[in-house]
């Protein structure tokens, strides 16, 4: 039998390692980026302001076109056309107070009436006398004839009575025309206060004359006229 083997020789302890370093901590997560603003909404642009309305025509008379406008209802109209008006149809100016034109001496500027048939209305019969008249002045405006039977005077009114019955926008020049008719014997024309004449102041018996009165003043209180 063999000799036992020799007992082998203890191992070497191994050199101790360091300790084991703490676990690491974890990392922190990184903040979560902030959110942009949002961006500002861009202003509306301004709306172009509304264009104004074209002027409304002023009323037409009777149906005439308004002028700078559409053309204006059919009706009436009170007031004061400046310049040049053409008017198309029919005109009735029925105001108590009615102007056509204005006093003027400019070559090419005045009144004009196109048309043959044109009337003036006088509401009143004419006057018949058989003695000396004092002539009012609705007489004068109303009637504005005169038939003289025999020889008589024709007074006029004074030239505050006649200035007073025109219309309020006299004027120096402004005329009143007569048609005087002597029947049988003379008329004899005499001015009232104020008044005065150029000319003769008789109708001849058998006659007729037409007489102009023109105001020279038409200032309140301090009224003439001329007849001619």
């Amino acid at each position: 039998q063999g000799n036992p083997g020799t007992n082998g020789t203890n191992g070497v302890d191994g050199t101790p390692g360091g300790p084991v370093g703490p676990q690491g901590s974890i990392g922190l997560t990184g903040l979560t980026g902030a959110i942009g603003p949002t961006g500002a909404q861009g202003v509306a642009g301004n709306t172009g302001p509304t264009g104004s309305q074209g002027a409304t025509g002023s009323n037409g008379i009777n149906g005439a076109t308004g002028s700078a406008g559409p053309t204006g209802p059919a009706g009436n109209f009170s007031g004061t056309f400046e310049g040049e008006v053409v008017f198309t149809g029919s005109i009735s100016a029925n105001g108590a107070n009615n102007t056509i034109g204005r006093a003027g001496s400019n070559g090419g500027e005045g009144v004009r009436i196109g048309n043959s048939r044109f009337t003036f209305n006088k509401p009143n019969e004419p006057i018949e006398f058989t003695r000396d008249l004092d002539a009012t002045a609705a007489q004068i405006f109303d009637s504005g004839i005169f038939i003289s039977i025999r020889d008589n005077k024709l007074t006029l009114p004074k030239s505050s009575e006649l200035a007073g019955d025109l219309p309020a926008t006299k004027e120096i020049g402004d005329i009143i025309t007569l048609l005087l008719i002597s029947l049988d014997g003379k008329i004899t024309i005499n001015p009232g206060e104020g008044g005065s004449l150029v000319g003769s102041a008789i109708v001849g018996n058998g006659l007729q004359r037409i007489i102009y009165i023109r105001f020279t003043n038409v200032n309140r209180g301090e009224e003439t006229y001329v007849v001619y």
